[in-house]
């Protein structure tokens, strides 16, 4: 990924993550789609079982002989369709199961998704801060004492140079946190907008 503006200091409090379990499972599209696929599938449960239980009747008209002489008069057809209904409700019936695993699936992938990105956000701005706070500093003291001593030549330059790269090792360090916090906290706003959880770790 390529960072084409510096980035800024991430935020002395722990960004609060406590809202973003229910924001991700609302917002979903992937669990909105299957939510209205569940609707639809217990709805044609409902017409098949209707139609299993209600018999279908038509009218009509009925030409008949008898002695010889053609009546022609009114006829009604009752059909129960018991062996075709039963087929169709269960058909319906499967289909609505089948799609509410895939939401309860869904919402299993979601919510674990969600806490690993809460997780990452919060180890990601505990290093940030610990770098910042105390490593940095300690290391910018231990140079400025080393450079005191070297000046008043109790110390060996070597161990100035050792000072000085592990000052610039640190300040590394920060700006890698830094990047991965950032990286942590465009995934959370990722899923608090409804993405999907099936993203990688990184955006």
């Amino acid at each position: 990924m390529r960072l084409d503006r510096e980035l800024g200091d991430p935020p002395q409090a722990a960004p609060d993550t406590s809202a973003l379990d229910r924001d991700a499972l609302a917002r979903s599209l992937e669990l909105d789609e299957l939510r209205a696929g569940r609707d639809g599938a217990a709805r044609a449960v409902s017409v098949a079982r209707w139609q299993t239980l209600t018999p279908e009747l038509a009218a009509g008209a009925a030409a008949k002989q008898e002695h010889g002489s053609w009546s022609i008069g009114p006829a009604l057809a009752l059909s129960v369709p018991l062996a075709t209904g039963g087929a169709t409700r269960a058909h319906a019936t499967a289909a609505l199961r089948a799609i509410e695993h895939r939401t309860l699936a869904a919402t299993v992938a979601t919510r674990t998704a969600v806490r690993a990105a809460r997780d990452r956000l919060a180890a990601a701005h505990a290093r940030v801060r610990h770098l910042h706070d105390v490593v940095l500093p300690l290391r910018s003291q231990i140079v400025g004492e080393s450079l005191r001593q070297y000046n008043a030549m109790t110390l060996d330059p070597y161990e100035l140079i050792a000072a000085r790269h592990d000052e610039l090792a640190s300040r590394l360090a920060y700006v890698e946190a830094v990047r991965d916090y950032w990286l942590a906290q465009i995934r959370v706003d990722q899923l608090a907008a409804g993405g999907s959880a099936m993203s990688g770790d990184e955006p």
